[in-house]
């Protein structure tokens, strides 16, 4: 079947139900979409939807910071997709929420707030709109106590997928005076799919195929975040060193989770900790400096204060908290280190699967493998004894397994996938399999290939650089499928969190949209082979 990317692209479009009413909050989207007959500004609060798990904190009487409660907030899509509701619940009673709607005539968003506290025949009204530097400011006219005209100002900062913040402030009409009544600090919450929904896909010749036929249901399960270590044996003997030893292998995982009363998140900076376990913060610091100046010059690391409260923001993703009774497929994401693919392992988690990675490590302490059969080899043993680890954990459903591999990794992950016989699917991201170095790993290109019973797709950038080349490829039977997609034109690092991603988000830049697409579709392609 050629062209089969062009199908997962047909399918993702076909999971939406064209009614009357396709946008309005649904079993599939329990949040709603945005019309894309509304205004451009309805994204705006993009980022938003969905639960957001908050601390609230407001000035008591005597002006001081009263101490901070905990509250959800909720935002969804409504009117068929062109208006945002939203709605707070506070574990102190004071419940409330608001209507969203983004005017074209005057280019201004208008929200109307209600709360417990206030059941006014007439509903309180700000507006504003989202500026250059990503916030969303929004103006209530309203007097200080002492008779002075100003505003109630309400800001949205730091708006990402992971979540924002958000602060009330009375400003005189200048705001040049700004006394800050009421923050709130908010993380996203990562909904789960227990169980997928059906979809139907057209094939090249016409016909309709019916992928599977559970109902939709999605459940108030968060995503959790741990390390967890596995050792095999190993001779690391040296020159006149007779020692032998054990070989201890980090493994990080991402992995569906019961809820929680007080959810506990990780920071961007607990990854970079994690970058090495024999390193103290500040050379893992350091590190992850030199690893973001390899794809991009960042400003932002010149400055100690501004990659701090980077490193500080909380992601959606909770700090080891204990597993669900459901079993879970399990994904591989391998390619230099965990944390070069942070996003892609948390998005895959969110749809229901056990995501895990390793980081690429020689014998010794400080050694980096050889990009040659001998480094390969070595990898090889570390993969199968992390699988064979996590094969006996209660939350592992070892019968559906699928890979990931970006670089160095795609050779020996690959060979190591088709040992086992519970392979689904395989997703190349630029790996070793379509370059120079990848041939040479390989110890029969021709059987590389045979009976390969999953599905294999290998994703590249349309420029051949940098040694990259098919010929193993060119091997596989391709009047079955298209094996190499271009599609997306990404290069070697883009496929990467760190490169798409993280540095954009230091920059306080959005995220690489090509990229959020390809998510999307490994996701699906996830999906759809493990249904």
């Amino acid at each position: 079947m050629k062209n089969r990317f062009l199908v997962v692209i047909a399918t993702l479009l076909s999971i939406t139900s064209y009614s009357q009413f396709t946008y309005q909050p649904s079993s599939i989207y329990p949040f709603g979409q945005p019309n894309p007959e509304a205004a451009n500004e309805i994204k705006d609060f993009s980022p938003l939807i969905g639960v957001c798990d908050c601390e609230s904190q407001s000035r008591n009487s005597d002006n001081r910071w009263a101490e901070p409660i905990e509250m959800t907030w909720t935002f969804k899509y409504i009117m068929n997709g062109t208006a945002i509701q939203d709605e707070v619940l506070s574990m102190d009673g004071k419940h409330g929420g608001s209507i969203r709607q983004f005017n074209e005539e005057k280019e201004m968003w208008y929200v109307h707030y209600y709360s417990t506290q206030s059941k006014s025949k007439n509903l309180l009204t700000w507006e504003g709109k989202k500026r250059d530097d990503g916030s969303i400011v929004l103006y209530n006219e309203q007097k200080a106590p002492n008779g002075m005209d100003g505003y109630f100002r309400i800001t949205f900062s730091e708006i990402t997928t992971n979540g924002f913040n958000w602060i009330g402030e009375w400003v005189d009409l200048s705001e040049q005076i700004v006394f800050p009544v009421w923050k709130i600090d908010c993380t996203k919450r990562q909904l789960v799919d227990t169980e997928r929904p059906s979809e139907t896909l057209k094939e090249n010749n016409g016909n309709t195929k019916i992928l599977g036929n559970s109902t939709p249901s999605l459940s108030p399960f968060r995503i959790g975040y741990r390390i967890i270590e596995t050792t095999r044996r190993i001779d690391n003997r040296r020159p006149n060193d007779l020692q032998t030893g054990l070989k201890t292998i980090p493994i990080s995982i991402w992995y569906p989770t019961i809820d929680t009363i007080k959810p506990s998140y990780i920071t961007y900076g607990d990854y970079v900790n994690n970058i090495s376990a024999s390193n103290d913060s500040i050379a893992n610091n350091n590190l992850f400096k030199k690893l973001i100046r390899s794809f991009e010059n960042t400003d932002t690391l010149s400055n100690p204060e501004q990659l701090a409260h980077y490193l500080s923001r909380k992601k959606s993703v909770l700090n080891s908290p204990a597993h669900t009774q459901h079993k879970y497929p399990l994904v591989i994401i391998n390619g230099a280190h965990p944390i070069y693919h942070t996003y892609l392992a948390e998005r895959i988690a969110s749809k229901g699967f056990v995501v895990a990675s390793i980081p690429r490590q020689g014998k010794n302490k400080g050694e980096r493998l050889s990009f040659d059969k001998e480094g390969s080899k070595e990898f090889k043993a570390d993969l199968n004894c992390v699988i064979s680890e996590l094969s006996k954990t209660p939350f592992v459903d070892s019968a559906q397994l699928s890979f990931i591999s970006w670089s160095f990794e795609g050779v020996p992950t690959f060979e190591i996938a088709k040992q086992n016989k519970n392979t689904v699917l395989f997703i190349s991201l630029d790996s070793s399999i379509g370059y120079d170095y990848g041939e040479t790993m390989v110890e029969d290109s021709v059987a590389f290939f045979q009976d390969t019973p999953f599905q294999f797709y290998h994703f590249t950038g349309s420029e051949i650089i940098h040694g990259k080349n098919f010929n193993l490829l060119d091997k596989l039977n391709r009047d079955s499928y298209e094996p190499i997609n271009q599609w997306f034109n990404l290069e070697h690092a883009d496929f990467t969190s760190l490169s798409s991603i993280t540095k954009n988000e230091l920059r306080n830049q959005e995220t690489s949209p090509t990229y959020e697409t390809f998510i999307e579709v490994v996701q699906h392609l996830i999906l759809t082979h493990n249904l």
